[in-house]
């Protein structure tokens, strides 16, 4: 609890002894709610601002022209940073063709900085909206160069023929329209002659349509219970772990496991400004909310796709005032997303069973409901705290219009405890289920940037991936499409062996206590995985000296290799070793020659990573993963090393942006 609301939160008139005894004898979400709202009412949240219209077509005609004296002035970038301020308060009106146009002079500055597939993006909203049809011409043949210019040239011939279509309507005196059209003539023809406009065509439609990258498939077939997850992956439980995931078959390393949309997905408020609000797509070329300047769209879809929108923009700018925290603000989405009636009509099938059918499907509010939120542990402090939160955030949706016409109580009424019991139990799951979502940082020649980490750009529900558990060696690793989480295996799992993940420490980077302290802090359990029980050292303890060979002797045909690790000192003399575990003994060259092209096919993969071809690199790392698992026991500098050049590949290929370079005085 941060920032404003908690200077509202320690001003209630109530003591913390008073909760403990009153507040905990309540057993029921319903029964806090309707108790905390007598203690903490509507005049003791923080001020709720409702946002109204923020368009000004004053302003919007004074940043156009300032765009307009750029692009005249050659200043491309800065007309395109007028003309979007301007596009922000633009009043939406079907009658008027302003923001089109306004979109449409962007698409030429676009055009200029040879940014072609947002010149596209501009092209298309400014015909979807009310643009002159005499100008049609100018956007139409300007997408068409565009096209061309990223080798989509069965699209530009289209486009093309359109132009010359939409000639006819133009104002142009009639010299200079014969003129125009003789020159897209030419270019039908040059086109339609081309042998290669199929293919090409074809050849590049992916690579350059300004679509996300491609997802990649799961590594075998779906799983038919759990939908997002393929077929290795089976869900077990026990009293101890709970719920978990469990290799079902043998995985190998690399494998793609699971593929899952978000049930819900909130944006950071630092990346406003950057980001596609719903689908986290970064992009030049934004469409704004009809009704505020705060939040931007990469398309009018997506804008259309947020229909939460209608009731967290009255509210949002009070929200983010307030300083509430990315899993406050999806404990609201999940709500959002639906209206009302949603949950009225859902509410009786809110029972404490889980057993809701067989498919474990993640977009199903139920699923939602039923993960774990550790209630029977938490003390009664923490659920006052997190009830007055949720009383706040029921009075902004009242404010907002989500339980209809406001009634001008102050008092909540049943459906508004209802929805305030729903808000608490959001804010309870969502502090052990939520994901962070990430993007990492290019150079402009598609290198990774070693000193710029994973960003933070928005929190994430993802209620298949909830299940899996903790290890602080994880098997898998979480990287992200939009706001699609892909989830590869870091090492060959066997089947029956735990799937984990990683919540946050991982035993190579942080000591042991720390650790613990971090898992019992924030998820409430001991870690008890292997490094912790084994207290593996971290990448700067580990002893460079020694090589932990696996023992690999087969004593018996049907029975499973030795799996004991042989320690092998480098630049040591010893010409045999003894396994410890099951008595062989191992010629040290032989069991060194194993291993001998190990280094030359990292350093291969990390050839290819640092020219970028990260689809190639991934593949070699893939197979060094393999063979290391194959001859090495972790702890083992090697693993890791080869681990982390993958993640890096993973990473690339999915959320990342070209950071700008910055010149140093």
């Amino acid at each position: 609890m941060d920032g404003l609301f908690k200077q509202h939160y320690l001003k209630l008139k109530i003591t913390n002894d008073r909760v403990n005894k009153e507040f905990g004898q309540l057993k029921t979400d319903k029964e806090r709610i309707e108790y905390a709202s007598k203690v903490c009412s509507r005049s003791d949240c923080p001020p709720i601002e409702i946002t109204k219209n923020e368009k000004d077509m004053v302003l919007s005609k004074e940043l156009k022209e300032s765009g307009n004296k750029l692009f005249g002035r050659g200043d491309f970038k800065g007309a395109v940073k007028k003309y979007t301020e301007a596009i922000l308060v633009t009043p939406h009106s079907e009658d008027s063709c302003d923001l089109a146009v306004l979109i449409a002079n962007r698409s030429a500055s676009f055009y200029h900085l040879e940014e072609y597939e947002s010149a596209i993006s501009d092209v298309d909203a400014a015909l979807l909206l009310n643009y002159p049809k005499e100008l049609k011409y100018k956007v139409l043949e300007r997408k068409a160069k565009s096209l061309l210019a990223v080798k989509r040239n069965e699209e530009a011939l289209s486009e093309f023929k359109k132009t010359i279509q939409a000639l006819d309507e133009s104002k142009l005196v009639a010299d200079k329209k014969l003129k125009m059209q003789n020159d897209v003539r030419l270019m039908l023809a040059v086109l339609s002659k081309s042998a290669d406009t199929k293919k090409a065509g074809k050849n590049n439609l992916k690579e350059s349509t300004g679509e996300r990258k491609q997802s990649p498939e799961l590594c075998s077939t779906r799983n038919k219970f759990y939908p997002a997850a393929c077929d290795k992956i089976e869900v077990k439980e026990n009293p101890t772990a709970g719920r978990f995931a469990s290799a079902a078959s043998d995985i190998s390393a690399g494998d793609t496991v699971l593929i899952e949309d978000p049930y819900c997905c909130v944006l950071l408020s630092e990346q406003y400004d950057t980001h596609c609000h719903h689908c986290f797509k970064r992009s030049a070329a934004y469409y704004p909310c009809v009704n505020c300047k705060t939040v931007r769209f990469c398309s009018f879809r997506c804008r259309d796709l947020a229909t939460y929108h209608v009731y967290e923009c009255p509210i949002l700018r009070t929200l983010n005032g307030v300083g509430v925290s990315v899993t406050v603000l999806m404990s609201l989405r999940i709500l959002t997303q639906q209206n009302l009636e949603f949950f009225l009509k859902i509410k009786p099938k809110l029972t404490e069973s889980r057993d809701v059918g067989d498919v474990y499907d993640g977009s199903d509010y139920l699923r939602v409901y039923h993960l774990v939120r550790h209630q029977d542990r938490r003390l009664p402090l923490d659920f006052f705290e997190r009830s007055c939160m949720a009383i706040f955030l029921t009075h902004c949706l009242k404010e907002a219009g989500y339980f209809g016409k406001e009634n001008g109580k102050s008092d909540l009424s049943d459906e508004e405890i209802f929805i305030g019991s729903l808000l608490l139990r959001h804010l309870q799951i969502l502090q052990f289920n939520a994901h962070e979502i990430s993007e990492i940082a290019l150079t402009k020649d598609k290198k990774i940037v070693d000193d710029f980490p994973s960003i933070f750009i928005g929190g994430g529900l993802y209620p298949t991936l909830a299940l899996f558990n903790h290890s602080c060696e994880p098997g898998i690793i979480r990287s992200f499409n939009g706001t699609k989480v892909i989830v590869r295996t870091v090492k060959p799992i066997e089947a029956g062996e735990m799937v984990a993940e990683n919540y946050g420490p991982i035993y190579s980077d942080v000591k042991l206590s720390e650790r613990r302290k971090s898992m019992l802090t924030n998820y409430w359990f001991e870690c008890n995985c292997i490094p912790c029980q084994e207290n593996w050292p971290t990448i700067y303890e580990m002893d460079r000296q020694t090589l932990p060979m696996r023992c690999n002797f087969k004593a018996a045909k049907g029975k499973k290799s030795c799996q004991n690790a042989l320690l092998l000192t480098v630049n040591g003399h010893a010409t045999t070793v003894k396994c410890t575990a099951c008595g062989n003994k191992h010629n040290v060259l032989k069991k060194l020659f194993e291993v001998k092209d190990f280094d030359e096919k990292f350093y291969r993969g990390v050839k290819m990573a640092e020219s970028g071809n990260y689809e190639n690199a991934l593949t070699i790392f893939n197979e060094a993963l393999t063979l290391n698992y194959k001859f090495f026991v972790p702890p083992f500098l090697g693993i890791l090393f080869c681990q982390q050049a993958f993640r890096n590949c993973v990473c690339a290929l999915g959320n990342s942006f070209v950071r700008e370079e910055t010149s140093s005085a």
